[in-house]
């Protein structure tokens, strides 16, 4: 067995952290638990009074405790919720204390109870649900988005149908055999899809009273299975008020390094902040090596980390056009790859 060392997980008093999961399949618990389609951790920082999102890329090569190495989705399937959360604590390091899976169709019905989330799309992200729509025969459940070719980006009102294709989405080609129905994207896409579906569902409940805020978990609260115990969530919902004024970080995670030390992105959501960090097995912070600050949107693509994390090659905006950078592990720029203006 591979059992993890609680003494040396990273946490802290004042930080909840919760294991969010999207389950796309059941199971018959005993021998398939199914399939984890999302994985994110939450974290409440009292702290800092901020709130922080981390995907999980589900192809991300780790060990998973008796079984070996494998894909990072893999733990749920072979030991549901309990192996997920120790394989994110062997391989991360991080002290999950509470967890939260709902499945598709629960997915739909809360976001059915909210009344829909109002979120802005691209129109090709509404061509998308659309061609879902079709293509798995959901008019009657659902109706496609009206889509103003004029405007781009725009704001769409999403009900439980088409709020789960837009979480799922990650490009297809030719989907459902439809050579029409081609789109662009990758899991990178797909995981930033997701936290932004959260936070702006946790943006809109800011309008909300305590007293909406309890009629709401009141409702949702058996459509997800949880270990959050009834004092908990009564905790969680009084302050809810309170944790909603913090403010948002998101970030996505895979192992890139070696097995001492690992590198990751996060952003602020408006993307005018992006860091490139370094975190160390063992120490209890996550360390800036390369910051990028703009007073615009900027856009990201994928770290590369060369030589088990000697060298790194970041995609950058910095000086108004795109560029490939050549960095040192500690963020010392060495030299701009790619040439032109």
């Amino acid at each position: 067995t591979n059992a993890v060392n609680t003494n040396s997980l990273i946490g802290n008093e004042y930080v909840l952290n919760i294991l969010l999961f999207g389950q796309d399949a059941h199971g018959d618990g005993k021998d398939d638990f199914g399939r984890s389609d999302t994985m994110i951790l939450l974290s409440l920082d009292n702290l800092h009074k901020k709130i922080k999102m981390t995907s999980f890329q589900r192809d991300t090569y780790v060990t998973i405790p008796g079984y070996g190495d494998g894909k990072l989705n893999s733990a749920f399937s072979l030991g549901g919720v309990p192996l997920s959360v120790e394989m994110v604590e062997a391989n991360f390091g991080i002290k999950v204390d509470k967890y939260a899976c709902v499945d598709f169709d629960s997915f739909r019905k809360i976001i059915n109870v909210l009344g829909g989330v109002d979120i802005e799309l691209s129109i090709d992200e509404m061509e998308y649900i659309n061609a879902q729509i079709d293509v798995n025969n959901q008019l009657g459940k659902t109706q496609f988005l009206e889509i103003d070719y004029n405007q781009d980006p725009q704001i769409a009102h999403l009900d439980g149908y088409q709020a789960l294709w837009y979480a799922r989405n990650r490009g297809a080609d030719s989907l459902g055999g439809n050579s029409n129905y081609s789109f662009s994207g990758d899991d990178w896409d797909r995981t930033e899809r997701q936290r932004k579906l959260l936070e702006t569902i946790m943006t809109s409940l800011k309008e909300a009273s305590l007293t909406d805020i309890v009629e709401i978990v009141n409702e949702i609260g058996p459509l997800v299975t949880t270990n959050l115990k009834k004092n908990d969530i009564t905790f969680l919902v009084s302050n809810s008020l309170t944790y909603l004024g913090y403010d948002m970080e998101e970030m996505s995670l895979v192992w890139q390094g070696d097995n001492d030390r690992f590198f990751l992105t996060r952003s602020s959501r408006d993307l005018y902040r992006i860091d490139v960090c370094s975190y160390t097995v063992g120490c209890d912070s996550i360390a800036p090596v390369i910051e990028e600050r703009m007073n615009t949107y900027q856009e990201t693509r994928d770290l590369k980390v060369l030589g088990g994390g000697k060298e790194l090659i970041q995609w950058s905006e910095r000086d108004g056009w795109a560029h490939i950078y050549l960095y040192d592990d500690k963020g010392n720029l060495k030299n701009r790859i790619t040439k032109g203006p």
